[in-house]
């Protein structure tokens, strides 16, 4: 189609001219000879080729157009209108034969035998065409083109090399890819700005529709049909958060916009351009959105309805471009084969669908009573349980059954120990079959089998679980178990003792057991151990620290001996010592406080105390406690170097016991104070 005409507009010189909208398109003046007749019927405007209509081959109806009076009482006939009467806004086959006759005489044919200019276009999309006696464009030329090639895109034309301009259809519409075939001929028609194409293909499907809603819509919002109005279609802004504003969605707006209540057009199919698609990528699915008038690439899930808009083609924010083509999702109770309308299928809560045959073999709401044949157990149901079984309770929530493991006093499952022990069980007793006799009476029954006393074992036997008393002597070897009552005081040849034999009257005040050459067995002290040994007074016994050592973290003092630094004391004795220790600090606020103190009163403790830290051993700090034991505190101490300290001094006990070298931090502070691995104590009795 090459021009659109929106209104007819009768003027005060009698003058009747074609309107696109905006510019005029042709006066009746430029394409009927002067003597023409014009009917103004209620309906519509009927142009005849000649004064009177009698000849019918020359009328042209237009029953599409928009007619405005202007001037008050300028023709009679138009006063019983409103000043702006609607009929339509196309003009479409009419049109196309009153231009058939228009152009036989006022056209400048030559070389085409009566016909319109003509030429061939080649290129795609962009096309150029030559056609002879063109030299400019002015508003109304008409031509007929052949295109060589179809477009895939929007199109432009050039004639002659006068300059590019776009291909447009019913009026300002760009044309989109396909609406040019190969080879077709097309009309176009230049007015002042872009080429009118008519006869294109048809890639889209438009509707006149009047905007019921309140507000405003604009070029590229979806609506949905709404009702009807003045004879045409109604519609809203579309959105998919109710079945009523989404289920009837028809398509988006194509006009640039259309005011409450006001005229235009929507696309119903094919393609739009000129909105903004920033937001989107190429290929994105379009979906109506959850706010009127919005599209959304996110598909949506219930309760929001999903309807399809169609498919991002150019993503750009000023020229995006998108294919239409609407498809509203269902209700479920829309499709064919689901019944929850009819009388007895209307569903309730906790219904579920299921298919159940009959006559129509249909999809009906149930309950899980019905589908089961029975009502299943609720949250009123209890489940209650008797010992050994535990919990329960109703099924208003998850409920645990449990049963506990048997003891002596409560019944319970048995674990698979207890399992193996009880399969794995002795026959039955019998005396003389798998149970000996003593002295020829049977071991079973109750009461005590006396043995007299044992006073002679030769060979090689074992004893157990006897109460033996007196002395036992034997020649070979003699495995002895259980509980003797009288603590053995000779063991001969090769003993073997399985079972506690000695039983000493003090052991916390034993150092160490003594065998003697005849056997007997007694308790000796350090002393008398050394004696024994042959150690002689003065031989210095050196101790090692073989692990790092750390105090408490908390903020607190707490003295503790030093693992591996301690040795044994006799009371009477005196002893030099001497402890070279390593020791690191976690932070300078710890500081460190040491000595020696023994778990037994002393006569007295003298101890030298000195810390040195710097390479060249330079002394920090000396301390002397005279007649004193236990820790020094040294505030100096502030490194988190590592550091050496010197303890030595004379030691002299008055009981039998341990001395041991101690340490603390130095502060009531956090942070740790490290005894390192390392460290010795040297000591001797004098």
């Amino acid at each position: 189609m090459v021009k659109t005409v929106t209104n007819i507009q009768v003027t005060a010189n009698d003058t009747v001219a074609f309107y696109n909208g905006t510019d005029v398109v042709m006066t009746l003046s430029q394409i009927m000879p002067p003597s023409v007749y014009i009917d103004y019927g209620n309906t519509s405007i009927v142009i005849y080729n000649q004064a009177s209509p009698s000849d019918e081959k020359t009328r042209f109806e237009f029953p599409v157009v928009y007619i405005q009076q202007i001037g008050a009482n300028t023709y009679p006939k138009l006063n019983s209108y409103a000043l702006q009467t609607e009929i339509t806004a196309r003009v479409l086959e009419t049109y196309k034969d009153l231009t058939t006759e228009i152009f036989k005489g006022c056209c400048d044919c030559a070389g085409s035998s009566g016909g319109l200019k003509y030429g061939t276009a080649s290129g795609t999309n962009t096309y150029a065409v030559t056609i002879s006696g063109v030299t400019g464009y002015t508003d109304g030329d008409t031509y007929v083109v052949k295109f060589t090639n179809g477009n895939d895109d929007d199109s432009t034309i050039n004639i002659n090399g006068l300059g590019v301009k776009t291909l447009v259809k019913e009026f300002n519409v760009q044309l989109t890819g396909g609406d040019i075939v190969s080879g077709q001929e097309l009309i176009i028609i230049y007015d002042g700005t872009n080429f009118q194409t008519l006869g294109v293909a048809p890639n889209q499907l438009f509707a006149y529709v009047t905007n019921a809603d309140s507000v405003t819509i604009t070029k590229g919002q979806p609506v949905y049909a709404f009702g009807s109005a003045g004879n045409r279609m109604s519609v809203k802004l579309a959105y998919n958060t109710l079945d009523a504003t989404s289920a009837q969605t028809v398509g988006v707006v194509f006009s640039t916009s259309i005011a409450a209540g006001q005229k235009g057009f929507i696309i119903t199919q094919g393609v739009i351009s000129g909105v903004n698609t920033g937001a989107y990528s190429v290929g994105n699915q379009l979906y109506l959105g959850a706010t009127a008038g919005t599209l959304t690439a996110t598909k949506p899930y219930a309760p929001n309805h999903l309807v399809y808009i169609g498919i991002v083609e150019r993503a750009n924010a000023g020229n995006g471009q998108i294919y239409i083509k609407p498809q509203n999702g269902y209700e479920l109770d829309e499709l064919h084969d689901v019944d929850l309308k009819s009388v007895g299928n209307t569903p309730v809560n906790n219904d579920v669908l299921t298919y159940v045959t009959g006559t129509n073999n249909l999809w009906k709401p149930r309950s899980i009573g019905t589908i089961l044949g029975y009502t299943p157990a609720n949250s009123s149901t209890t489940i209650s349980t008797t010992s050994p079984l535990s919990g329960g309770g109703d099924l208003s929530a998850n409920r645990t059954l449990s049963i506990a493991q048997a003891t002596t006093s409560t019944d319970g499952y048995l674990s698979s120990t207890d399992w193996n022990t009880f399969n794995g069980k002795q026959a039955a007793l019998v005396s003389g079959t798998n149970i000996k006799s003593v002295n020829s009476t049977s071991l079973l029954g109750s009461g005590n089998i006396s043995v007299g006393t044992v006073t002679s074992v030769s060979g090689t036997g074992t004893t157990a679980g006897l109460s033996l008393s007196g002395t036992v002597t034997g020649s070979g070897n003699l495995t002895l178990g259980g509980t003797l009552s009288t603590p053995v005081s000779t063991i001969n040849d090769s003993t073997t003792v399985g079972q506690n034999i000695v039983k000493l009257a003090n052991p916390s005040a034993i150092s160490y057991l003594k065998i003697a050459a005849d056997n007997t067995v007694s308790a000796i002290t350090a002393a008398q151990l050394k004696t024994d040994l042959g150690i002689p007074s003065g031989t210095t016994f050196q101790l090692v620290t073989t692990s790092d050592q750390a105090s408490n973290t908390t903020a607190a003092i707490v003295v503790s001996d030093i693992t591996g630094l301690t040795f044994p004391i006799t009371s009477g004795k005196r002893y030099k010592f001497k402890a070279l220790l390593l020791h690191t600090a976690s932070s300078t606020f710890v500081g460190i406080r040491i000595g020696i103190n023994a778990n037994v009163g002393v006569t007295s403790v003298n101890q030298q105390i000195c810390i040195v830290t710097t390479p060249s051993g330079s002394p920090v700090e000396n301390r002397f406690n005279l007649n004193s034991g236990g820790v020094v505190t040294f505030s100096g101490a502030n490194s988190t170097a590592q550091w050496m300290s010197t303890v030595e001094g004379i030691l002299i006990a008055n009981n039998n016991g341990t001395a041991a070298i101690q340490f603390s931090k130095g502060a009531a502070t956090s942070g740790t104070l490290t005894i390192k691995a390392g460290s010795i104590l040297e000591y001797f009795e004098i």
